[in-house]
């Protein structure tokens, strides 16, 4: 299990001059392969490239090396159309730009498609990401340069090390009928066979225009896109939770941090553990829902239990039996308006009080206890576990020592 982000994209504004020596370098070193990213742009000879420069506003080039699963890949970004460009392309000032997207494990020879990195991983990332650039162009200049475009932070939840009794399809199932929040829609494609518009198996997609969500059994997806894997088995019980996190978010996020502590390394902050955690739990708790699973039955038992005055008992036992009924939070929580839809919101709140989920297991399902446990209270529980356990053969150790140190003087 491990929680962090799975790639990052860096950038830094340059100016055109530099655009057209960073093409060249590309072009010349051979280890990669370069390809014009707008559409309906025909990629020019090598002999016509400086002409064609001068003919086009603007033009993005996507660079990828040769050598399978390198672990980064860059965008190079020319433009004319911006203040500083007077029809002549030396007097434009830093109107273009090059990306770097990078994947910190394999870039960094850790051959692990499956786990994911943290922060302890950043210095040997800058390192090698130094000793690339300079191998290129020297325009390219060093990782410190560079600002985050995007992160895509996650958490892996494996099932069977958490102790979570039932099937990551199970888990899918009951995911995909979370939480919507109102500035979400639901990734769809349209279906041929039915005629409808339908969300993918095994993965719930949520997006906006500054986030998108994605929670996918991991196992599935690699057997889809990577079945030659090298280590796919270690994904069989595999729950993966990510939030891609685009520039207008990392932007708005930089400007907190930065205010924050003048000091610090954004790129580092922005991708230490502690804003990992934060940002996964956000989420997590906005759209899966504190609160373990249980089925309906088991749920009401529990409300009741509480014995809670007035109406409440009611309230909470009909959100739980709406949500079961139209199978999932989105249909249920559509069925409100105004202070109605307020109310069930704090419905919702008052559950996970309890520490109920409100999504049901359903009835046909087999579950030991009728309860699965919250991942990512399961996740946090194993980790202070660990913890403790750490701590008390620490605390053992130096026991012994000490009792050794004691006989030794006698």
């Amino acid at each position: 299990m491990s929680i962090g982000f799975h790639t990052f994209t860096i950038f830094k504004k340059i100016t055109y001059d530099e655009a057209r020596q960073i093409y060249k370098d590309f072009d010349k070193c051979g280890a990669v392969k370069i390809y014009p990213l707008d559409k309906y742009k025909e990629h020019p000879d090598a002999s016509e490239f400086e002409k064609w420069l001068y003919s086009n506003s603007s033009q993005s080039y996507g660079i990828s090396y040769h050598e399978k699963n390198k672990g980064i890949s860059w965008i190079l970004r020319f433009s004319k159309t911006t203040l500083g460009y007077n029809e002549d392309p030396k007097a434009a000032i830093k109107t273009c730009s090059i990306k770097a997207k990078i994947n910190p494990k394999i870039f960094t020879g850790i051959k692990d498609y499956i786990a994911v990195a943290d922060e302890g991983l950043l210095g040997t990332v800058e390192t090698a990401f130094n000793l690339e650039a300079d191998s290129v162009s020297s325009i390219l200049g060093v990782f410190d340069s560079y600002y985050l475009n995007r992160v895509d932070y996650c958490v892996n939840f494996d099932l069977k090390e958490l102790g979570i009794n039932c099937t990551p399809e199970q888990m899918m199932k009951l995911i995909k009928h979370a939480n919507i929040p109102s500035t979400f829609t639901e990734w769809t494609r349209y279906d041929e066979k039915s005629h409808r518009k339908v969300t993918g198996k095994n993965s719930f997609y949520l997006k906006n225009n500054s986030v998108n969500i994605n929670c996918y059994y991991k196992h599935y997806q690699l057997q889809r896109e990577f079945s030659d894997c090298p280590d796919i088995d270690n994904s069989l019980d595999v729950i993966r939770f990510e939030i891609q996190c685009k520039y207008l978010k990392v932007y708005n996020m930089a400007k907190i941090i930065k205010n924050k502590a003048m000091h610090l390394s954004l790129i580092n902050e922005m991708l230490s553990d502690d804003v990992s955690c934060s940002i996964i739990s956000k989420y997590f708790d906005r759209i899966v829902l504190r609160g373990n699973y249980y089925t309906i039955e088991k749920a009401r038992k529990i409300i009741k239990s509480h014995n809670f005055r007035g109406k409440k008992e009611q309230r909470l036992i009909n959100a739980l039996e709406l949500i079961n009924m139209l199978r999932g939070i989105p249909k249920a929580k559509a069925t409100f308006q105004g202070q109605e839809a307020e109310d069930f919101r704090r419905t919702l709140r008052e559950l996970a009080d309890i520490n109920i989920n409100p999504v049901t297991i359903p009835k046909e399902w087999v579950i030991k206890g009728s309860r699965i446990p919250n991942l990512l209270e399961a996740y946090y529980g194993k980790i202070e576990n660990e913890q403790f356990k750490e701590k008390l053969e620490k605390a053992e150790v130096e026991m012994v020592c000490e009792y050794l140190k004691d006989n030794k003087r006698k």
